[in-house]
C-alpha cells in the first residue's frame, strides 16, 4: 500500500511543484502593479483573472512537455525494438496511456497553478493589511 502511493505521489509531484511555482511566479508578475500600490486594489476579479492565465500557461507547458517526452521514449523503444516503422507505438495502448498520463500531469499543473495564483491574492483581499503583504504570503506559500 506504501509502495503504491509513493509511486502515485511520485507521479503527479513534478505537476505539483511546477503548476505552484508558476503560480506564485505569475501571481506576482501579473499583479505587481496591485499589490505594490500603483494599481488597481487587489480584487477577486483579479485573482480569477491572474489565476485563469496562469492555468492556460501550465496547461500549455505541462501537456506539451510531458508529452513529448512520452513520445520520445516511445519512438526510442520501438527503436530498441526495431519495429518497421518509427512512431507506430504511439498508436497502440501504449501511446494512448502516454496521453492519458501527460493529460493527468496537465490536470495536476492547472489545478495547482491556479491555486499557486490566486490563493495569495484572495488572502491578499480577505486580511485587512498593506498590499505588499501578499508577497509575504506567496513566500509562506512556497
Amino acid at each position: 500500500m506504501i509502495e503504491s502511493v509513493n509511486r502515485a505521489a511520485g507521479s503527479v509531484r513534478l505537476p505539483l511543484v511546477l503548476g505552484l511555482t508558476d503560480g506564485l511566479l505569475n501571481a506576482l508578475t501579473l499583479a505587481a502593479s496591485s499589490i505594490l500600490g500603483t494599481g488597481g486594489p487587489i480584487s477577486y476579479t483579479l485573482a480569477a483573472r491572474v489565476g485563469t492565465t496562469s492555468l492556460v500557461t501550465a496547461a500549455f507547458a505541462m501537456f506539451v512537455t510531458d508529452y513529448a517526452e512520452r513520445r520520445a521514449q516511445l519512438v526510442h523503444v520501438s527503436r530498441q525494438l526495431s519495429l518497421t516503422a518509427s512512431g507506430r507505438m504511439a498508436g497502440t495502448r501504449l501511446g494512448r496511456l502516454a496521453l492519458g498520463r501527460s493529460l493527468r500531469a496537465m490536470g495536476v499543473a492547472c489545478v495547482c497553478s491556479f491555486v499557486g495564483a490566486a490563493l495569495p491574492l484572495v488572502l491578499g483581499v480577505l486580511l485587512p493589511v498593506p498590499s505588499w503583504v501578499v508577497i509575504d504570503m506567496a513566500h509562506l506559500n512556497a
